[in-house]
């Protein structure tokens, strides 16, 4: 009994070992079933997107459609936008001939300035007057003012009616121009007014000027002063030269004193040495007096000569100084008549290039581009909004494509787990029955 109840028990658990490993071979089985389910590739993935390409290509089509409908809804708004520029030679006036000027645009500090001109509440609530239907604040918050790197400025507007939106854009720049003109207008006048009054003055001046050199030199002979100075510069030569012999005289005379009385002591020497005899000394020593006496007479008239012609000469030296005190007052009258007709000059010649600004003013504020009507609208931009709409419906259709494969896939994997298991039970259940593991 024991013997053949042992060898039960030893066949039930060969058989019990067999079928575990009989259930380790299934299980690997399954598994590799459940990993090939779960598994997927990029060609996996063209496959799902090739097969449900309707499904994508129906989304991205209503998509397109919902965006061009929706866009058709909506209230379009339409832009337009001028171009003009100061020129420099309005702002600024140059000298010269109206022909010669270059009518640049002004500096960019200056166009930034009017720019803001552009969107002050005076030229907003100038513009509404004209424009019906817009008040200052809706113009002010459609409309926007550029300046260009070459201080040009441009003036865009926007209105969901095209034709208003060019309205608004040429009411702008025709109140700017009327305002700058007539800002520039009443500048150039005040302008002309002072530099005409400053003309008269400087004119005044010249006249009164002219008026005293005239008195001055009717009153002082100026008319023969040349010729006047032509004599007096003949006399002083006549004086020098008779100056030069007055004292070449007294030189002479002075010489001749000075011989004489050398003698005359030479006649002493040679008395009181007994050189000379008494006679021969009274005789000469007389007639050296009386030469002496002549030579003495002879300097003092050449002295006095000196003096004459000295005194003469000086009479000459103030008529001369009288004159050319006379010719520098003249001259320094002709030089003040001359920097006066120079500033005359200066003054026309600002006066006439205010004057051409003055004409042109019609023409302050040079438009480089006119507004033109507005055909299409800036918003909304239908074809970008169903061309958006149409990758995003597809980029949906994408995304839905897969999440329908992801849950067809967890799907299928949960079919493979629910067999796996049933089979697992069955198989387990057979097994136990056929070891006899349930009797």
């Amino acid at each position: 009994m024991s013997t053949h109840g042992d060898d039960r028990r030893a066949g039930g658990d060969r058989r019990a070992g067999d079928w575990v490993a009989d259930r380790r071979g299934m299980l690997q089985r399954m598994e590799a079933v459940y990993l090939e389910a779960d598994a997927i590739s990029l060609a996996d993935y063209w496959r799902m997107l090739y097969t449900r390409r309707w499904l994508i290509l129906f989304l991205a089509v209503c998509s397109g459609a919902a965006a061009s409908w929706f866009s058709d809804r909506i209230t379009p708004r339409y832009e337009t936008s001028g171009e003009f520029y100061i020129p420099t030679d309005v702002a600024t006036p140059i000298p010269g001939p109206e022909g010669g000027r270059l009518r640049l645009p002004g500096p960019p500090d200056l166009a930034q300035l009017y720019s803001g001109l552009l969107q002050s509440g005076a030229t907003l609530q100038a513009v509404a007057a004209k424009v019906a239907g817009r008040s200052p604040a809706e113009i002010g918050n459609n409309i926007d003012v550029a300046v260009s790197s070459s201080a040009a400025i441009r003036v865009y507007a926007r209105d969901h009616d095209p034709a208003m939106a060019l309205r608004i854009v040429q009411e702008l720049i025709q109140a700017f121009q009327a305002f700058h003109r007539d800002a520039a207008t009443r500048d150039l006048d005040a302008t002309l007014a002072a530099v005409g009054e400053q003309l008269g003055q400087l004119e005044r001046d010249r006249e009164a000027l002219r008026a005293e050199r005239l008195a001055f030199a009717a009153e002082n002979d100026i008319g023969s002063l040349n010729i006047a100075l032509q004599e007096i510069e003949a006399r002083r030569a006549q004086h020098e030269a008779a100056l030069r012999a007055a004292e070449l005289d007294l030189a002479v005379a002075r010489e001749r004193v000075a011989a004489t009385r050398d003698q005359l002591d030479q006649i002493d020497t040679g008395v009181r040495r007994g050189q000379v005899s008494s006679a021969l000394a009274d005789s000469l020593y007389r007639e050296l007096r009386g030469e002496l006496a002549r030579a003495e007479v002879a300097q003092r008239i050449a002295s006095t000569q000196l003096e004459t012609v000295r005194g003469a000469g000086g009479g000459l030296s103030d008529e001369v100084q009288a004159l050319q005190r006379q010719r520098a007052h003249i001259e320094d009258l002709d030089e003040r008549i001359a920097l006066l007709t120079r500033s005359i000059t200066a003054a026309n010649d600002r006066l006439t290039g205010l004057r051409a600004a003055r004409r042109q003013l019609p023409e302050a504020v040079l438009v480089t581009s006119e507004p033109a009507l507005p055909t299409a609208p800036i918003y909304p931009l239908k074809l970008l909004n169903v061309a958006v709409a149409v990758v995003g419906g597809l980029v949906v259709g994408i995304l839905y494509a897969l999440l329908l494969d992801y849950i067809a896939r967890r799907q299928r994997i949960g079919r493979v787990e629910r067999l796996r298991r049933e089979e697992w039970a069955r198989h387990l259940m057979r097994d136990l029955a056929d070891g006899g593991l349930l009797r």
